[in-house]
Formats: structure tokens, sequence, C-alpha cells
């Protein structure tokens, strides 16, 4: 059972090491090298660099980095086991991500604009590992790394940064740094020991961890969420505890920190450290249509909401927990490509909410990094962002339909009549006490047909009669409306919370469904008749009774509120809306006299600027009646009217006539003025749109360069290094073919020259101006008169070929002729060496004719004699031994003297002497043999034996057995 275990915790270990994912672009190269260098190579870790690398381009960062570390670096391969102690390089034109504890490749179909592979990696480690993810952003162009940093971050895992400063390109580090989530911003050289340290802490033994139980724990973990919440101004006691003490832990570790106790005394220190754990509280991790298969859905079952919906009437829409406002565009999208699918427009309300302030000023800024292409897409990518500046974006028609605002959904009002609402990811973590407050809420807000959109890990509890299910798997339900809906309880902020962010006790609103509905209803009855007008003074929206200010104008109808005025209203009209727009501030014109009904009636009328919808701004235009003329008060009496004032009065009557005819003409010239500069200014802004378009290709275009250019800047780093290693390699053979005394020329495949030693020189009259020229064209010393013919020869079939050949001075060279090999194992040309044997030529004419000196000897002497080996097998005998003995050299030599002359050698005494004695003694003398050999009788042969030495006393392994026959004695 021990046993088992034990194998358990290995194998367990075994599985857990650390992988670390280090991501660089531009500038990599050098920040690699740092870091491996100080990184040693037993840390226990894997390596998986990632860079932006060229398609067309084999790397050579693989071989690069085996001189920076010990540690073995391979190039990635599809399905590699990731081992601790390795390093292993992404291949060129691939996108990698882990499984499993495997390296997959996944081919790109076309070269990336944007290059995301550093992302993917990362969201595949965080996925895969979790808390015990770590990624190290290094110096790069764009953006690549901050998304997956972000994804490593929700997964609790440990993020390090490069310091810009040390960055040969920063754009990466800045952008990984803005998020505000890296646990160390270190030069590269700086990260192996703080990466080490947090290793050992994280891997090395088990992960810290709070106790649950003891009082005085609860309390600090209580004291915890105080510091934070006098820091940040948000309670967070309303999430999951477990969630919490996680992050918790995880800070802990980053700080080196073992005891609960000494972290509060950090948090009370160090108010940047407060920050740090409120950051991670907030879980600010979102990204454009996650999911996308749950968008799909969404926008099948919003276009049953628009095609229901009366025209005018507005679409909201809002996106709780919107973090840096990723989801809540990508919603107003779908609504927008909804509307354009449907072919109908409706004016669009869309409200974000979250209680960072950090990521709701992002979102309101809607300008998000280059790596977003992988989740937004080309099309839309086109249609709703604008690419400057390194970054994307939103485009103005969907940033001015967003409202975002720092709420909290458990202590403040929810919004209301939404017809859609978004709650992802944010449920999962709040308590069970704190989701039965909040689910109502959500109800609460929506429409009769509203849509509440979950994450794919959320449910609605046990609230079935709120909320019925539309797309059960991708969490999309439909609200159910109640017969008699109970009363609705939501908290309130106090005005001392919102303030100082002190803790104080909620106060509970409650309100009845319908009770604002009936608020709105009698607020509207209660107000004047007034009209909603366009900037073009186009009526939009109409309230009250207004027949006794306004008319249809005769002929083709149009909604101008300056047509429709009823006479004496225009010019008071047109006069107060200029001032309005010009001053942008309400305007007010009294006793307009209005003739209606046969009669004149005093009006007074209020403008005030409002805003307007997406064509622009718009004024809400009052009318009150301020009674007769009459009512004005009696006419004081005055001297008696004659004929003459009579016509006087006619003649000024007629000039006003003339002058309100001559009036009203000049405003329906300004009025056609106006409509011309309007279609000019149309026209302008469709002249603008399309240089817009162009302006975006012309954008794009400049991001595929970048990326180009980046992989470009990747090459040239390692093209330099490599040089740098050729130029070193390339004097390391100047000086060895300087040093060397034996001539190589190098032909390519025509046989001509590529390369040569200088020792060359002396065989063929070779210059500098000879490279290129047939070797068969150079004047040579040698006599050899088939050289072009050997080499063909070898290149046809690859056989070495190796000969001895004599200059025209009497020196002798041995050539060699080789296939030339690259290191694709291609013949790309043959490699001739001439190495000079004129010494061992004359050397091996003085042995030939030393031999020849010692046959003669030999030949002359008289008496037999043998040469045994050290098996006494016989090596040569001389003629004396044939001729006394009459046998013939094959049946003599290779046989063991023992067995010549069917064994007539074979005496005991002799093979005792030869076998055991000799060795010993190295000599033997008068050794008498008696024997009737045949072919020759009796005879009597006295033997004498001696060992052969070589110079220096060694044995030689050779027996000289000499014979002397004395049988005639």
């Amino acid at each position: 059972m021990v046993e088992k275990k034990v194998k358990s915790k290995r194998e367990r270990t075994e599985i857990e090491f650390p992988i670390v994912g280090i991501g660089a672009s531009a500038g990599g190269l050098e920040a690699f090298e740092q870091f491996f260098r100080k990184m040693p190579p037993d840390s226990g870790m894997a390596f998986v660099v990632i860079q932006h690398l060229d398609p067309t381009h084999v790397s050579g960062l693989t071989d690069l980095l085996k001189r920076y570390t010990k540690m073995p670096v391979f190039e990635a391969t599809d399905g590699v086991q990731v081992k601790s102690n390795s390093v292993y390089v992404i291949p060129p034109h691939k996108d990698m991500v882990l499984v499993r504890g495997t390296l997959q490749l996944v081919d790109q179909t076309q070269r990336q604009a944007i290059s995301n592979t550093i992302d993917i990696f990362f969201r595949s480690l965080a996925e895969e590992r979790q808390g015990r993810a770590i990624c190290v952003v290094l110096s790069g162009a764009a953006t690549d790394g901050t998304s997956g940093l972000e994804a490593i971050k929700a997964g609790l895992g440990m993020a390090m940064v490069q310091d810009p400063v040390s960055a040969k390109y920063d754009s990466m580090p800045r952008s990984a740094i803005a998020t505000e989530l890296a646990d160390f911003i270190l030069p590269p050289a700086e990260m192996p020991e703080k990466l080490i340290t947090y290793v050992q802490r994280s891997y090395g033994k088990p992960a810290t961890r709070l106790p649950e139980a003891a009082k005085e724990d609860a309390d600090s973990i209580h004291k915890i969420f105080f510091l934070v919440r006098m820091r940040t101004k948000h309670d967070f006691s309303g999430y999951k505890l477990p969630t919490l003490k996680r992050r918790i832990e995880r800070r802990m570790s980053v700080n080196q920190l073992d005891k609960i106790s000494d972290y509060i005394r950090l948090l009370e220190e160090n108010p940047n450290e407060v920050d740090a754990l409120g950051r991670d509280f907030l879980i600010n991790v979102t990204s454009f249509f996650r999911e996308p298969e749950a968008f799909d859905i969404l926008k099948e079952k919003m276009k049953g909401i628009l095609k229901d919906k009366p025209r005018g009437s507005a679409i909201r829409m809002w996106t709780v927990g919107c973090s840096s406002g990723e989801e809540a565009y990508s919603l107003v999208i779908t609504i927008k490509e909804c509307m354009d699918e449907l072919g109908r427009e409706f004016p669009l309300q869309a409200f974000g909410s979250d209680i960072d302030n950090h990521a709701i000023n992002r979102a309101r800024a809607g300008i998000y990094p280059l790596s977003i292409a992988a989740d937004v897409g080309e099309e839309r990518l086109k249609r709703f962002f604008i690419s400057k500046d390194n970054a994307y974006h939103i485009k103005r028609e969907i940033r001015d339909t967003t409202v975002f605002a720092v709420q909290d959904i458990i202590s403040d009002p929810p919004f209301s009549k939404m017809d859609l609402i978004s709650c992802r990811n944010l449920l999962i973590y709040l308590n069970r006490d704190t989701q039965r407050k909040v689910i109502p809420l959500l109800h609460y807000a929506m429409n009769t047909r509203g849509i509440l959109f979950l994450g794919s890990s959320e449910t609605i509890r046990e609230f079935t009669d709120l909320f019925s299910e539309l797309a059960p798997k991708w969490k999309i339900y439909g609200r159910k409306e109640q017969k008699n809906p109970a009363p609705i309880a939501f908290p309130i902020r106090p005005l001392t919370q919102r303030t100082h962010g002190l803790p104080t006790v909620e106060t509970e609103v409650v309100v009845k469904a319908g009770a604002r509905q009936l608020a709105e209803k009698v607020l509207l009855e209660a107000l004047p008749p007034s009209v909603l007008i366009d900037e073009k003074r186009n009526v939009i929206y109409v309230h009250g009774e207004i027949d006794k200010y306004l008319k249809l104008p005769r002929g083709e109808t149009r909604l101008s509120l300056l047509e429709m005025a009823r006479e004496g209203l225009r010019a008071g009209l047109t006069s107060a809306i200029q001032e309005a727009s010009s001053q942008k501030k309400e305007v007010h014109r009294e006793s307009l006299r209005v003739k209606s009904d046969g009669g004149i009636k005093l009006i007074n009328v209020s403008v005030r600027p409002v805003a307007g919808p997406e064509e622009g701004p718009g004024f809400v235009v009052v009318f009150q009646d301020a009674g007769h003329p009459e009512e004005q008060g009696p006419v004081k009496s005055g001297p008696k009217i004659t004929n003459a004032a009579e016509a006087r009065i006619a003649e000024l009557e007629q000039e006003l006539e003339e002058t309100r005819e001559s009036l009203h003409s000049r405003i329906e010239e300004l009025e056609t003025g106006v409509e011309e500069l309007q279609s000019t200014d149309e026209e302008f802004q469709s002249t603008n749109e399309e240089l817009q378009s162009t302006n975006e290709e012309l954008l794009t275009s400049q991001e595929e360069l970048q990326s180009v250019n980046e992989e470009l800047v990747t090459v040239n780093a390692e093209q330099q290094t490599t040089n740098a290693s050729l130029s070193a390699l390339n004097d390391d053979l100047i000086n060895l073919f300087s040093s060397t005394d034996i001539a190589v020329v190098f032909l390519d495949e025509e046989l001509s020259v590529k390369r040569y030693t200088p020792t060359a020189t002396k065989l063929f009259s070779l210059i500098a101006v000879d490279i290129g020229r047939p070797i068969y064209h150079i004047t040579t010393a040698l006599a050899y008169d088939n050289l072009a013919e050997d080499a063909k020869e070898v290149l046809s079939t690859l056989i070495p070929v190796e000969k001895e050949v004599k200059t025209k001075d009497g020196r002798w060279f041995t050539i060699r002729i080789l296939p030339y090999r690259t290191a694709e194992n291609a013949i790309a040309g043959l490699v001739l060496t001439f190495v000079e044997t004129s010494r061992l030529q004359k050397l091996n004419q003085e042995l030939k004719a030393a031999m020849d000196y010692a046959n003669s000897i030999v030949a002359t002497i008289r008496e037999p004699f043998l040469i045994l080996d050290a098996e006494l097998r016989v090596i040569s005998a001389n003629h004396a031994f044939y001729r006394t003995f009459q046998v013939e050299p094959g049946e003599t030599e290779g046989q063991l003297i023992f067995h010549l002359g069917d064994g007539q050698w074979d005496i005991p005494r002799l093979r005792e002497l030869l076998e055991d004695i000799l060795p010993k003694n190295s000599t033997f003398d008068g050794f008498e043999v008696d024997h009737d050999f045949p072919n020759v009788g009796r005879r009597k042969i006295i033997l004498n034996a001696r060992q052969l030495f070589v110079e220096g006393g060694t044995v030689s392994h050779r027996v000289l057995l000499a014979m002397e026959d004395v049988t005639e004695r």
C-alpha cells in the first residue's frame, strides 16, 4: 500500500512540473539569450518558446538557443510529449497549443496580417494548467500575448513581462503591462531567479492553504475584505469564499509569505498590494464573441423580438459585469447585424456596467489590441473597427450607442425595460444568497419578451417561474410574465457609502411591478403639447393635441415642422430654433399671434436642445396657450381716427403684408439653401466614407507590412547571429587552410573551381580570377592526364577514387577525389585532396632494396631454416629447406610445423622446446632430430631456434628455426 502511494506521488510530480510559455517577436533573440544564459539546466521546468517567424524562411532559432543553454532544445513536432528541463521551439507557419501535456501543431492557412500565435498558446496553457500556468512576455512589436496573459491570470496563473526599458521593441511588453495583471516586470536576465523562487514555492511543496475553522482565521479573512473595501470601495463579501481564498493564496505565494498574519501586515503597510489583490478579486477577463455558437443562437432569438417590435421603438440592452467592454460591443454588433439582415432599423440603447472603474474607462475608450482579430473576424473588423496607432478602435456608430457606468449589481438599483440582458460568468463568482437576490432583479429589469443571456457554467437556479429556456445548452432564457407579481426588493447604496466607501447597512426599497409605468403615464399626460424634431427640423415624435399649432401642408406630405406651422408661428419658431441651436440652450418666444379656427390666439413656444438619434442632435418644441388678444386688456382710448389716418393704416397694413410675403419668400429661399447645403454635406459625407474605407484598406496593408517587417526583423536577428558564427568558422577554415600542407581544391558539379587552399597553387597555376574556371583548363604540374575523366566518374558513381600520381619534377602525390556533400546530404560537386608522398615513395624504394638485399643473403645460405609465427605456423622458408626436404612452398607456408611431412616434425621434445621453453628463454641450441623423412630418407638434423626482436627489445612474435644436416658426420 505504501509503495502504491509513493508511486502515485511520483507520477503526480512528473505530470505537474511547470511549463513556462515564453512569447516574443522582434528583438526577442537578444531577450532569449539573456534569459536562458541565467536559467540553470536542472530547474525542473519545461520552456515552450513562441516567436513570430517568417513562414517562408527556415528558422535557425533552435540552433541559436542551443548556444545559450545546456538544456536540450527541440523544434516542436506534432504530438511531442513535453518533458522537464527541455526547451521546445515553435516551427514556422504553425500555431501551437498544449493538450494533455503534448504540443499540438496546426497549419496557418494563410499569412497572418496580425499574428496571435502567442495568445493561442497562452490560452491553451491557461486551460491546461489553470493556477499552475506561467507565461513570460518579452520584446516584440504589436500586442500579441496580451489577451493570453489575461487568460493565464483568470486561471490564477503567474505572468512575467519584460521591462520595456530593456526591450528592443517595447510594444508587446507595454501592452501586457497596461492590463495591470503582470506579477513581475523585470529585465530578462533577472527573470530566472524570480521564476525559480516562485516555482519552488508553488510546485516544490503543497500550496499555501488558508484555514477555515478557527475563529481567528475567519476574522483574518474578513479583515482582508475590510482592507480591500476601504481601499477600493467594493465589498466582496457576497462573492464565493473559496474563489477569493485562492486569490489570496496566490498573492501570498507571489510575495513569498506563508502566514496570513504576515500578509495582512503587508496589506496594511503597502496600499499597492491591496490594489493588486483587488484586481485579482475583480476577475476582469473577457473577449469578443466568447463562444461564437452561443452568439449565433442569440442572433436568431433576437430576430424574433425585432420582427415584432413596433417601428420607431427603441432596442435596449444591458451587459452586467462588462469588464473592459468586449462583451457589450459584441452584443451591439450582433443586434446591428440582426437589423441589417431583417431590413429594419431601431434606435439602439446599450448599457455596460461593472464595479471596476479602470475596466469601465478602457471600455469607454473602445481601444483594443490587434490580437482581437482572431475573435472578431476580418469582416467585422472592417465594418465596426478602425485600425489606428497599432490598435483597433471601435467605430463611433457603435461607441455612441453604448453607455458605460460604474455600477454594482449587488448594491445599486438596476436599469429597466431591457430587451436583452447579458450576465455572463458573473453569477459563478457570487455565493448562493447573492445569486438569489440578483436573478429576480434581472427579471424585474427586463421587458415582457426580454432575453437573459448567461455564461455556459451558470443557471437561473430555482427561478423557473421567472424564466423559460430558449436555448438550454447556451443558457439563453426568456422572461416569463407573472399575473400577480410579488414585490421586488433591491438594495440602494446609501450616499455615504457611495462617497466614502464606508461599510453601512443596506437599505431596501420595495417597488411593485407596474408602479413605474403608471408614474410615467401620469407624468406624460400632465405635460403640455410638444414635438420632437431632428436637426433637419423634421418631426419625429408628437405628444398631446397639436392641431391648433400645426397642420399638414397641401401637396406632397413632408413632416417639416416649419411647413406644418400655422400662420404667425413660423417666424417665431424659426428664430427660436436657430437661437437654441447656436447657443445650445433653451429659448422662449412669448405671445406669438397665431391664426387658428378663424381667430387669433397668443402662443408661448419653448425650444430645448436634446440628444437625438444617430442622425444628429434634435430639439423639443413645447406649445402653451397664452389666451386671446382681447384678454390682454382693454385698448387705451385715444384721438378720433380720421379718414387720412384710416388710409395710412391701410397703407401700413399693405406694406406689412408685402414685408411678410417677402420675408416668407426669403425664408423659403433660406430653407432651399439649407437643403442644398445638406445635400452637399451628404455628398461630402459619402466622399468621406469612401476615403475612410480607402484609409482602412491602407491601414490593413500597413498592418500586413508591419507583420512582415516584424518577421524580417526576427530573421535578420537570426541571420546576424548566424553570420557571426559563420565568420568565426570561416576564420577557422582560413587558418586551417593556411597552416596545412595538404593541397585541397573544391569543384562544383561542372568541375569548375570554387575554392582552394594556398598549397594547391604548388600543383595548379591558380590565382583568384580562376574561381569559376574548369579545373582542366588550368595548367598543372601533375603528370595526370585522366583527372577530368576520373572526376566525372566520381560524380556519376559517387565512388571515391584514390591514385598515386607523379609530378613532372619527380615528386609523388596521393590524390583522392571525393563527392562534396551538403548538410542535406545532397551532392554539390567534388573535393580533391593532394597529399605529397615523395618521402614515403623514397622509403618504400629503400625498403624494397633492403628486402632484395636480404633475400639475396637468405638465398645464398645453404643451411635450411624456417620463419614461424606466434602460433608456430610457417611464414616462410629458404630455398635450402625446399631443396633439402624436396617440398613445395604451397605445401609448407601457412602450415603448423608439426603438420609438415605427415607429422614428421611432431616430436614431443621439439614441441616442448617451441611452446614452453623458447618463450621463456628466447633461444635454444643443439637439438638433434634423427628421423626418416619422405623423399629424402633418414636424416640427422641439429635444430637451433631463436625469437626475433624488433628495435627497442620487444618481441615480434616470430621464431627463426635453423637446421644443420649432420647425417654424413
